[in-house]
């Protein structure tokens, strides 16, 4: 299609040099990324962070995929298909309660995006708090977890967590330059 090289560096429902700099903080935090267990939670629908994560993650073996969103916006059919054909184990997951509870506690990686702002929950569905992280969900998170977020960061994750040693959101941006540099420096 182009003589020169293109780089997508997100838009449309993808944001791939975004998910290589996470699956880099997941391979230098946990020590590799075969048999990884992550929870994604926030906005799965329009996030292309996430959708871009979920393709790479298929790639590797042993993946389980905790997909943990309001019904609305949930991972698209289209992806959870690919997930399927490649073998991830995915849980769908709408809301508080023990089936996250269980996720959160097994989970060597927590993936986390904002709601939109404007989210509202459907009558009788879960609130913008439930899919927060914040000091008491802290309580179920293993103790060598990382949490990761790919930013800007609205209300998604609680300050008082930035002090935790496994907020690596800040490390992922630092480390964010790098990674893009050497994109850049592989197709020049």
């Amino acid at each position: 299609v182009s003589s020169i090289p293109v780089i997508n560096a997100g838009g449309g429902s993808q944001h791939p040099t975004q998910a290589l700099l996470d699956l880099y903080t997941i391979y230098r935090s946990i020590d590799g990324i075969d048999g990884v267990r992550v929870v994604m939670m926030g906005d799965l629908a329009n996030s292309g962070a996430c959708r871009s994560l979920c393709y790479f993650l298929a790639k590797y073996s042993g993946i389980k995929l905790w997909l943990v969103s309001p019904k609305e916006l949930s991972l698209g059919n289209d992806l959870l298909e690919y997930l399927g054909r490649h073998d991830v184990q995915v849980q769908q997951i709408h809301g508080p309660g023990a089936e996250l509870d269980d996720a959160l506690k097994q989970a060597g990686v927590i993936h986390q995006t904002d709601l939109p702002q404007d989210y509202q929950p459907t009558e009788g569905g879960p609130s913008r708090q439930a899919f927060r992280i914040d000091p008491d969900m802290m309580r179920l998170i293993r103790e060598r977890a990382i949490i990761m977020h790919p930013f800007p960061r609205v209300d998604s994750i609680a300050l008082e967590v930035d002090s935790d040693p496994r907020a690596h959101y800040f490390q992922q941006i630092s480390e964010g330059l790098c990674n893009r540099m050497a994109v850049w420096q592989m197709v020049r």
